[in-house]
């Protein structure tokens, strides 16, 4: 039999036993997301689970449980990222009253150029926090990812927004 344990030793185990039991919780607890495809833009993307979501082969929409964000990703035309930015802002003008957009930027998402653009609007008489991403997908198409989040729930909303921008990347072939 071995030596008797300090406290200190004790307090340790404790504490290593509390932690895996919290950290296993936390993974029990963690909703996974659900892995959608785009097809006509060849992209793959992770769906936060609970959330709607309906379309077609060039259009998609989702909607979190409580209809406090909404992405819409639509195939625009454009035979370069600047001219599918144009058709997006016809789209866009049709969802969105008095849109105020900060200054575009052009980035890499997972590989593919992209042009992003953030603001805010009025949509359905609500004011709402307005992301715009186009990005120039696999398919040799442009992608609209337009997402609408109700001002007051923004900051709530921001890790999962993120979360499902930075999972937008080529699909598996």
């Amino acid at each position: 039999m071995g030596e008797p344990e300090s406290k200190g030793e004790e307090s340790m185990k404790k504490i290593g036993l509390i932690a895996l039991v919290l950290a296993s919780a936390a993974i029990a607890g963690t909703a996974q997301a659900e892995v959608k495809t785009h097809k006509a833009a060849q992209v793959s993307l992770d769906v936060p689970a609970g959330w709607k979501g309906q379309g077609d082969e060039n259009n998609m929409v989702l909607l979190d449980p409580k209809e406090e964000v909404m992405f819409v990703l639509r195939i625009v035309e454009g035979s370069e990222l600047q001219k599918a930015l144009n058709d997006a802002d016809v789209f866009i003008a049709k969802q969105i009253e008095k849109p105020t957009w900060k200054d575009k930027k052009d980035v890499k998402l997972n590989g593919m150029n992209a042009i992003t653009r953030e603001g805010t609007g009025t949509y359905k008489g609500k004011p709402v926090d307005v992301g715009v991403l186009v990005i120039a997908t696999p398919s040799k198409k442009f992608l609209l990812v337009l997402a609408l989040i109700d001002h007051s729930a923004a900051a709530a909303h921001k890790t999962e927004v993120r979360a499902f921008v930075n999972s937008i990347k080529p699909a598996a072939p």
